[in-house]
């Protein structure tokens, strides 16, 4: 990719400048992706810099009550789950365990570990030291994955590569050999399965 004056990144394969380039884009390009080639990525770039300025100034104070009560519900749930983990198997403390863990990583790691939190007084929910060192891995996110593997692969490779080749969480792409004929139905279910204890463990290994 390249990047536009204001820093949006463009397409290396996408010419930006004469009618003539723009029209032999277009016609190398698949019928959906033709706006691609017509598309005015310096207004875009304001637009999205201007969309950036006023949610900006909308943060504050109800951004980090919020936080703290997801982080509330999620100490909640994970309470629950193991006070209840020796009785027999029962669906309470499943539900509640893959709540705490699942809320941990998708609604506090992911935005924490994106810098939601960094312009307001958040505390420790701040990316630039959230879940890094042994003591955070515990108190912030104590999960299977490395929070800087999760850095790493999700923050940098995966949002600025969106959707291209280079993107490792191009899902149709990654999952395209379970689509093989040749690959029985039932042996395809065997497959996920294999993969549902282990994925965070494959998936974000180094």
């Amino acid at each position: 990719t390249r990047s536009s004056p204001l820093g949006v990144a463009i397409p290396l394969d996408i010419p930006v400048g004469t009618e003539s380039s723009v029209e032999k884009t277009t016609n190398s390009l698949a019928p959906e992706d033709q706006w691609i080639a017509k598309l005015d990525y310096d207004a875009f770039a304001q637009d999205v810099a201007a969309l950036g300025k006023d949610l900006l100034k909308e943060t504050g104070s109800e951004d980090v009550e919020h936080l703290q009560k997801i982080v509330g519900w999620r100490n909640m749930a994970a309470l629950i789950g193991l006070a209840s983990v020796w009785v027999a198997p029962n669906p309470i403390t499943i539900a509640a365990l893959s709540t705490w863990t699942y809320a941990s990583w998708t609604m506090i790691a992911h935005h924490t570990c994106h810098g939601g939190y960094n312009r307001v007084d958040a505390g420790r929910f701040n990316s630039r030291g959230f879940g890094l060192g042994l003591v955070n891995r515990f108190v912030d996110w104590l999960d299977w994955m490395q929070p800087e593997a999760w850095n790493v692969e999700h923050n940098r490779l995966h949002h600025y590569r969106l959707n291209e080749g280079k993107d490792p969480d191009l899902v149709q792409r990654n999952l395209e050999f379970l689509r093989d004929e040749s690959i029985s139905v039932p042996v395809r279910y065997l497959i996920v399965m294999a993969f549902l204890p282990i994925w965070k463990w494959f998936y974000y290994a180094p």
